[in-house]
């Protein structure tokens, strides 16, 4: 439920800041960071949610004295039901990682500053023109890849997580396995 909350937020942040890559790309880069940002928790809550889900499975049939043929089939259910949890994670992060990636991109290299206006006349006192404020492009660029990497690692991992992967059967030793 937290990773679709999180995916929807993200998605607004990612419309707005596509939408403002028209107006300020300053302003399109920072809200697709912050949108990069959302859009992985939304992952990485999917992808918590899959052991969370296995851990309240376990503990549900801990105390039970049921068959041991019909436990496993409800461990069986159970874990593939907490497999959704990283399912809902990968599918609410992607398109808000699409949008956010696309805006800090697209608004890294930002608009091309005007040439700065002396505050005093020239001379050999004059003061040295300052730099554009928000740092060189080269290092909003670099930024921009980096949280891009990160993000697209946690929707990998919540895409892993939400796999049907096979449970480890508590009742089976290791030297029982056949390859």
């Amino acid at each position: 439920m937290l990773a679709a909350f999180t995916g929807v937020l993200a998605f607004l942040t990612g419309c707005v800041a596509a939408l403002l890559l028209l107006f300020s790309k300053r302003a399109a880069f920072v809200l697709g960071i912050i949108t990069l940002v959302l859009a992985m928790g939304a992952a990485s809550f999917g992808t918590m949610g899959v052991p969370m889900g296995r851990y309240k499975t376990d503990q549900a049939l801990g105390g039970l004295g049921i068959d041991p043929s019909q436990a496993e089939r409800i461990r069986e259910e159970g874990y593939s039901e907490s497999a959704a949890a990283g399912r809902v994670g990968a599918g609410a992060a992607f398109l808000p990682a699409l949008l956010g990636a696309l805006a800090a991109f697209l608004g890294a290299g930002g608009s091309a500053p005007s040439s700065p206006t002396p505050a005093y006349p020239g001379g050999p006192f004059a003061p040295a023109p300052l730099p554009p404020a928000g740092g060189s492009s080269k290092t909003r660029y670099v930024l921009a890849a980096i949280v891009t990497a990160l993000a697209v690692l946690a929707l990998l991992a919540a895409f892993v997580g939400g796999m049907s992967a096979p449970y480890p059967n508590p009742h089976q030793s290791y030297g029982e396995t056949e390859f």
